[in-house]
């Protein structure tokens, strides 16, 4: 009785543990329990965890066979020709993933085990287990192992963030590649797609589902349940490479070209354990391989170390690295990204008119990291940028989309934009956070983190600012100050920062704002504002699609001119006033002077029934209606006055609104002959005819420093 009663009690333990394992599975399949059938014939097979999922058929003409006595006297489930089932939709999507599963294959030419829709564990008319996601035959996670028809336990662990997938057979790592994410949550056993074809010829005896990448412990012990159920002898296998990767580029990640229009791609790692002799680098460009570099291991302590420095060149092509480990016995890859590119990058910054989008242009030369002015540690992945909506996501706005495709399609150099702009926000909420300037929280330090994690910290080639709507002038060259200084120490590479002066509308105290953005280059060096005046397509505070191309179109020649040897150089900056003064000793007459020269200044017509004439205002009172007529010549605009005046300020364009209206001001304008509309500018002093350009400097001096 107690040899009996010890036996009950090994089979009950036994199969407790059975029972108890995986205690945290979104799906398990196992042929001796949960199943229902007549006949033999299988309508349903239920999930044994306790979730209300199963495997089913309706069709009594696609049921596959209830077998009693399968692998190791154990049931099975025999699937064949036209033999199929449906399942619940609990495939992880976009997730991590581990997928255990027992077979017994009937024949050497298999097919389709646990599929989907678009997504499969299957043979592809071997017995090579393979996984596809996404319908995607190029990218497959491939076994070098041909399993022929022993009885096997495959499990495929994938990583979602990396987008590697590992293949495992009875416990002995085979093989890992690159593999796109899942989007596909259908399941259906021996069958790729609901149509039912291509069908698994054998047992399937157990399928375990997770959705994660389950810990060593867990797939040890997950693994031996499955040995000792079904007695399959885990084999003796060579040591397996350490997946201890520590440099390697991601899948779409971009990288910035040094003066020879070129970069380095590290790849580093180590090896922990022995058993193979090389680990090779596989470089491909364009889909073709163009270099192999192989180096011996050489174990010290049982551990190697290898360090791969590839070259890439900046254009308009796509590289793919290729990470492998070889013995006599195997030879498996360890780590596969695709499309890494090399060119140049930017930041842009400020409120909605840096973000602000519509554009549907989409390049795949054109990258970002990250989403736009995302608060999650987490969001930093590389992806192709777009300029269709209005923040957040992949989001460089508009106009950012639109310059990265003036620059990749004219110079053939890949483009990378961080864009975090948010709409609506002062330059005080833009500032930096000292405390903790990588902690993700506001703006400044969600942009600098992104860059940070990005890798690009040391390549950022200009930022481009266009903000100052939601602020007063109080404060502003103070914020823009600060902003600057944080630039510099964060951005050390740093070559050049573009303002861009706010347009009319958005801002009770505009003139004053623009004021300030005009005058910061005196006391801040490579600094350039730019003009958005003159602009279509403005709706009183943003523009339509087709004013942010415009827009862009003029950021461009600036970017061109000062970063790729661009000899178009005349009428591209947007015309600046350099001193004002009256010709006459009545003071009838004043002469505006602009800068750069050669500007070919011109007047924009009339505007909705309004004259230019009308927007130059006197005094601090900023008065107006006292000008006769205006002329344009060359870098000169001429004021000719009804009556004399001794007003010592001049101020061009109103605060928001045409005179007595509330109606935005859209011009006219002084443009240049390029269009580029002029500055404004905002209590200007006016001297006489006599006075010297040192006794000029000076008081403008005097006059910046009362405005800080």
């Amino acid at each position: 009785m107690k040899i009996i009663a010890f036996f009950f009690t090994f089979c009950f333990l036994t199969n407790l543990i059975y029972s108890q394992i995986p205690n945290t599975s979104t799906l398990w399949l196992k042929a001796d329990s949960g199943v229902v059938q007549l006949n033999n014939l299988v309508s349903d097979w239920n999930d044994v965890t306790g979730n209300k999922f199963k495997a089913y058929q309706t069709n009594n003409l696609n049921r596959p066979t209830f077998i009693s006595n399968s692998i190791n006297g154990k049931p099975g489930i025999r699937f064949g020709t036209s033999l199929y089932m449906l399942c619940s939709n609990v495939f992880p999507v976009n997730s991590d993933y581990t997928l255990t599963v027992v077979i017994k294959s009937l024949n050497t030419s298999n097919s389709n085990i646990v599929g989907g829709n678009n997504r499969t564990l299957w043979m592809a008319g071997s017995n090579h287990a393979q996984v596809i996601h996404n319908g995607d035959f190029t990218n497959q996670l491939v076994s070098s192992k041909d399993i022929g028809i022993d009885p096997s336990i495959i499990t495929v662990q994938y990583y979602s963030a990396t987008q590697i997938g590992i293949i495992r057979v009875n416990g002995v790592f085979i093989d890992s590649s690159f593999c796109p994410r899942n989007n596909d949550s259908t399941i259906y056993l021996s069958t790729y797609t609901s149509a039912g074809g291509n069908n698994f010829i054998g047992d399937i005896n157990e399928v375990i589902l997770y959705d994660k990448v389950i810990n060593k412990r867990d797939l040890d012990e997950t693994e031996n349940y499955l040995f000792k159920k079904y007695n399959i002898l885990k084999p003796i296998s060579p040591s397996l490479p350490d997946p201890n990767i520590l440099l390697f580029p991601k899948s779409k990640q971009f990288f910035c070209r040094d003066s020879n229009d070129s970069c380095l791609v590290p790849v580093k790692g180590k090896i922990i354990n022995t058993g193979f002799d090389s680990v090779y680098l596989g470089i491909y460009k364009n889909g073709n391989l163009i270099s192999k570099i192989s180096n011996k291991i050489i174990y010290e302590n049982n551990k190697s170390v290898y360090l791969f420095l590839p070259k890439i060149h900046s254009e308009l092509s796509e590289y793919k690295f290729v990470l492998g480990i070889k013995s006599k016995l195997q030879d498996s890859i360890i780590f596969i990204s695709d499309s890494i590119v090399c060119g140049d990058f930017y930041i842009i910054s400020g409120q909605s008119n840096t973000i602000f989008g519509g554009n549907n242009y989409s390049n795949e030369f054109c990258r970002t990291f990250g989403k736009n002015y995302s608060l999650k540690k987490s969001d930093t992945l590389w992806s192709v940028a777009n300029g269709s909506g209005s923040g957040g996501g992949p989001d460089i706005g508009a106009w950012g989309m639109r310059l990265s495709q003036l620059i990749l399609e004219k110079y053939k150099i890949p483009i990378c934009i961080i864009n975090g702009g948010v709409g609506g926000t002062t330059i005080e909420q833009n500032q930096r956070n000292d405390l903790n300037p990588l902690d993700p929280t506001n703006i400044y330090n969600s942009i600098n983190y992104r860059v940070e994690k990005s890798g690009l910290r040391k390549f950022v080639k200009a930022i481009f600012w266009y903000q100052g709507e939601s602020n007063s002038s109080t404060g502003y060259y103070l914020g823009m100050k600060a902003l600057y200084q944080d630039w510099q120490v964060d951005y050390s590479s740093l070559k050049k920062i573009y303002i861009m002066q706010i347009h009319h509308g958005c801002s009770s105290d505009g003139s004053a704002v623009r004021e300030v953005q005009r005058t910061i280059k005196d006391s801040l060096p490579n600094i350039e504002v730019l003009s958005p005046h003159g602009v279509p397509f403005h709706d009183g505070c943003h523009y339509a699609l087709a004013g942010y191309i415009i827009l862009a179109d003029r950021i461009f020649g600036v970017v061109e001119r000062d970063f790729y040897n661009s000899i178009d150089t005349v009428s591209i900056s947007s015309p600046n006033i350099k001193k004002a003064f009256y010709t006459t000793d009545s003071h009838n007459e004043i002469k505006l002077i602009f800068s750069p020269q050669r500007n070919g200044l011109y007047l924009q017509a009339d505007t909705l029934n309004q004259s230019i004439k009308d927007y130059f205002y006197f005094g601090l009172e900023k008065s107006y209606g006292n000008v006769e007529s205006v002329i344009a010549s060359e870098d000169t605009i001429i004021l000719k006055l009804k009556t004399p005046s001794n007003a010592q300020l001049l101020s061009y364009t109103p605060d928001q609104f045409y005179n007595n209206t509330q109606i935005t001001f859209e011009g006219p304008y002084i443009k240049n002959k390029k269009g580029i509309g002029s500055l404004t500018f905002n209590l200007f002093p006016i001297v006489d005819k006599n006075t010297t350009d040192i006794q000029y400097n000076v008081l403008i001096q005097k006059l910046r420093l009362s405005s800080k």
